[in-house]
């Protein structure tokens, strides 16, 4: 069986494994294209990068752009959906969902120039139901799923239960031995291409990486 292409090609992004109703999905987040693939003529020099033959089979000497399209690929549909996009351009990011939730966190990432600390959530779950007739996906179990995510974060960066379920959405987090009344929107330091993985409903172990 020929398997579906994506809707966007990419390298170097970030992906993760989403179950819902005793069916799987694969999430793929941001990434790369060579100049060539994006069709973008608005090109700036200055967010390009190059790669020798040497060091990767993606592209030889060719300027590369940073996504921000994410998309999920339904397994048993052979076929790729379309979800909103990341907030901030990156490859590289780590990625991980809450079982059984539709909740998809990312973590940090590449953009071009250097690492980045943001961490981003969304839930896929209403995508897929937009797509999937057979699929239900209710307002109590969307108000069960956001109460199990207020646990990693009990304000969630300020969003409207309609954001919630519909965005990418930036996650407050507070650093420890900050005195500060402002949020802060970020890990506690830059890194890309770290190990990220949910250990249960309320926390998620973000690893390695480099800097």
């Amino acid at each position: 069986k020929k398997l579906s292409s994506m809707i966007s090609s990419r390298a170097y992004h970030g992906a993760c494994k989403v179950s819902l109703k005793g069916k799987k999905y694969i999430v793929a987040v941001g990434g790369q294209q060579t100049l060539k693939e994006s069709g973008n003529s608005g090109f700036k020099k200055d967010h390009s990068d190059t790669v020798s033959a040497s060091s990767s089979g993606f592209a030889v000497d060719l300027p590369r752009v940073w996504m921000t399209q994410c998309e999920v690929y339904d397994i048993s549909g052979n076929k790729w959906i379309e979800l909103p996009e990341l907030w901030n351009k990156k490859s590289n990011t780590s990625v991980c969902a809450l079982e059984g939730t539709g909740i998809v966190y990312c973590f940090g990432g590449w953009n071009g120039k250097s690492s980045v600390n943001a961490i981003e959530r969304i839930n896929v779950a209403e995508y897929i139901q937009m797509d999937d007739s057979s699929f239900e996906w209710t307002s109590e179990k969307a108000e069960e799923t956001k109460i199990m995510d207020t646990k990693m974060d009990k304000k969630y960066s300020q969003a409207t239960q309609k954001e919630f379920m519909t965005t990418w959405t930036l996650i407050v987090v507070k650093e420890v031995g900050v005195m500060t009344s402002a949020p802060n929107y970020r890990l506690l330091s830059p890194v890309n291409s770290a190990g990220c993985i949910a250990l249960d409903g309320n926390c998620i172990l973000v690893f390695g990486g480099k800097e």
